[in-house]
């Protein structure tokens, strides 16, 4: 599914001001989808793994930093259903839009443990939130990216904010309660020591931005 359709969705997903929502992104699912399936199958049926792979190619087909998260998503979920409702099967296509349409929640679920979820959209949460525990310079660069996109916003309201989000994903990681799968779990350590970093940064860079 991902070789037949990413020559069509890449000059999308590469569009202009995609620092870090575009292909190199979608790239670095799939290769953690690829080996989240060799070091542990989860059973995935057919059905599943063609589901996996459409909701990682289309949950951030529509990206614009200037928009919601929800106004980006629900655009995406539209896509995938006008391009392929016709010719993929309804259940795939009922677990795809699933799975994208938690992408928009992550800041809402701050007790995950009280909500059940299918395996494709568990999945897909925690692939996308993967970067949360990447090693420290390929972390870096995430953050980098994230602000590129936001260049738009100045300092003084862009940092307040970036500060509450990351502090939000590590309550969430000291909790465990960030990644739904066994195997993911290991990583929230992983997520506190780059959040540590990255929060104690821009508290400072707020810090210096205030005494000016």
């Amino acid at each position: 599914m991902r070789d037949l359709l990413l020559p069509t969705l890449t000059p999308i997903l590469n569009g202009p001001g995609r620092h870090y929502h575009n292909r190199g992104h979608i790239d670095a699912l799939f290769r953690a989808y690829d080996q989240f399936r060799q070091g542990d199958p989860l059973g995935l049926n057919l059905e599943e793994m063609v589901a996996v792979e459409l909701a990682i190619l289309f949950h951030d087909i529509i990206y614009d930093a200037r928009k919601s998260d929800h106004e980006n998503v629900d655009q995406s979920r539209f896509m995938l259903i006008d391009m392929l409702s016709r010719v993929v099967s309804p259940r795939i296509m009922k677990m795809a839009d699933e799975a994208i349409g938690m992408t928009k929640r992550y800041m809402e679920l701050e007790h995950p443990e009280n909500f059940e979820f299918p395996l494709v959209t568990k999945l897909m949460h925690d692939l996308d939130l993967g970067i949360l525990a990447a090693d420290g310079p390929i972390y870096n660069l995430y953050e980098r990216n994230i602000r590129e996109e936001y260049s738009f916003v100045p300092d003084v309201d862009f940092l307040p904010a970036r500060i509450r989000i990351l502090t939000r994903f590590r309550e969430r990681a000291i909790k465990e309660t960030l990644f739904w799968l066994p195997r993911g779990r290991w990583q929230h350590h992983l997520v506190e020591a780059n959040l540590n970093c990255t929060i104690t940064a821009l508290e400072r860079e707020l810090e210096k931005l205030s005494k000016e």
